[in-house]
């Protein structure tokens, strides 16, 4: 469920790039002991099943290993792999940049010129969007243009298909809005220009060269071809409800794959972190990729207006498969996140002071997210020498909790009360000659809000918000959040079948009367 981030992809960078300016007066970072014990009690503290972490100071890998579970009775590794959800967005950007390098691409030109099928509903529109445009998600295409959402199920062609009853929701090059269907069409690109499968071309274009063995793209139920990894070969995944883990089966989306649903390892992506570095100081261990090219690709486009629900702060902006963030004095952090039902992951860099970090889990969800960014919050301050403080508590879990709790205790004070209610509605029918109107009205008016409000939850929503949201994908990211809602519909039914059967008698005995 990668379109979106689960939590306002806004809220996240907000917080970072707050947490990153409370980091001005930096201080000696934090020994690989204290940072060891603090990643381990937050897999304890949230009941993480399994997590792997990898640190690079200095430009080089100092530590990294595993905590938890990569399955029943396997404990999690360095070497673990893990789907690691919309992170997989630099290294198709990666892939790009390395085609542009070879003169193969051109970064200001249509993207229709690469792949010409694309099309758009308005006249032209399509002939708008650069390859830099969908890089740096600033294309025009949004939910709001298209509906309903694709979570990459099909193939990629049919995404262009899909795409052909889209609208621009802003001139390309003018909006930031992250959407995810733009890397999906940078991977048809891809494919198209180089005349390799995505899977293929990363797996040797940009994974081989940096030694990442245990990288691939894409899951696979039977075998790995093409550079897919097997689904036995990864760490069980899991989704939290109400704050504990349930292990679930992760769905395998196939045009998603070069935007969300990469493989990885805690250890791999620490000799990519490693790359990123040593390109910037004049290295080419990126093979083709230059360090002009690696700013190109953490540099975010000036001049982009944010719409509300996609205000990311001062200072920070989309690169290219990463978020950029400005320290206040020049300097630059690199962040990005990666969500899924059953894993996530975080990458920050800062490449002036040399060092970074990658979390990778099997646990995906809400609740799950709000785990890892209070870990990569702390990893921030044990770096910059500061107090981490408490770790603090999942708010969503005692949400949907407390709703819950709600609607039951709502339910049953009505089902308790309808002895009373009773009482009083016989009394009135008895005094008119037949069930009140009142009763009736309200009765039906009762199970229609509470219909009303489970039914028209997520459309409600997604014309607030201007995404497009459906019932799989919440099911899916926050399953705890739907808990209340068939207490709620059963709850109506209950009550209104009781009222509704109570009128009757009164009805039949008020009649009878002599």
């Amino acid at each position: 469920m990668n379109a979106r981030t689960p939590i306002p992809f806004a809220l996240i960078i907000i917080a970072l790039a707050l947490s990153i300016a409370a980091t001005a007066a930096a201080g000696q970072g934090a020994s690989t002991e204290a940072i060891d014990a603090y990643v381990a009690s937050c897999v304890a503290t949230y009941r993480i099943p399994g997590l792997s972490f990898a640190l690079v100071e200095g430009g080089k890998t100092v530590f990294v290993k595993g905590y938890g579970e990569a399955s029943r009775g396997k404990a999690a590794t360095a070497d673990t792999r893990y789907i690691i959800g919309s992170t997989s967005k630099m290294f198709t950007a990666l892939a790009v940049l390395r085609l542009v390098e070879e003169g193969k691409v051109e970064l200001d030109v249509p993207y229709k010129r690469y792949v010409p099928e694309f099309k758009l509903a308005g006249p032209g529109e399509a002939e708008k969007i650069s390859v830099r445009h969908l890089l740096n998600m600033t294309s025009g295409l949004t939910d709001r243009g298209l509906a309903p959402l694709s979570a990459g199920k099909s193939s990629p062609e049919a995404e262009l298909v899909r795409l052909r009853a889209g609208v621009l929701a802003a001139e390309p090059g003018s909006l930031y809005h992250y959407y995810t269907v733009n890397y999906r069409l940078l991977a048809l690109l891809v494919e198209r220009v180089s005349g390799r499968g995505i899977a293929e071309y990363v797996g040797s274009e940009v994974f081989a060269p940096l030694g990442m063995s245990s990288s691939g793209v894409g899951l696979s139920d039977s075998g790995s071809p093409s550079g897919a990894i097997p689904r036995e070969a990864v760490a069980q995944g899991h989704g939290v409800f109400l704050g504990l883990p349930i292990a679930r089966s992760q769905e395998i989306r196939v045009s998603a794959f070069a935007s969300g649903m990469m493989v990885s390892t805690a250890r791999d992506i620490g000799k990519f972190l490693e790359a990123e570095i040593a390109v910037r100081e004049g290295g080419r261990p990126l093979g083709a990729v230059s360090a002009r090219s690696l700013s190109a690709s953490w540099s975010a486009p000036a001049g982009v207006r944010f719409s509300p629900s996609e205000s990311l702060g001062e200072g920070v902006g989309y690169a290219m498969g990463w978020m950029a963030i400005g320290d206040g004095s020049g300097g630059l952090r690199l962040f990005h996140g990666g969500a899924l039902e059953n894993y996530q992951s975080a990458f920050f860099l800062d490449p002036e002071r040399r060092i970074g970090f990658a979390i990778l889990m099997n646990q995906g969800g809400i609740s799950a997210q709000a785990s890892i960014n209070a870990l990569r919050n702390g990893l921030l301050a044990l770096l910059e020498g500061r107090d981490p403080g408490s770790l603090p508590g999942r708010p969503t879990v005692a949400v949907f909790a407390a709703i819950l709790l709600a609607s039951l205790a709502y339910w049953a004070f009505r089902i308790l009360r309808l002895g009373a209610w009773r009482k009083k509605a016989a009394r009135r029918a008895t005094e008119r000659g037949r069930p009140a109107a009142r009763d009736l009205v309200a009765t039906c008016l009762e199970f229609a809000v509470a219909a009303g409000f489970v039914f028209g939850l997520v459309p409600l929503g997604n014309a607030i918000m201007g995404d497009y949201t459906d019932w799989t994908m919440i099911s899916g990211l926050a399953p705890d959040a739907l808990c209340a809602l068939p207490v709620i519909l059963a709850g109506a039914v209950v009550v209104t079948a009781l009222k509704a059967i109570s009128l009757a008698r009164i009805g039949n005995l008020v009649f009878a009367a002599p």
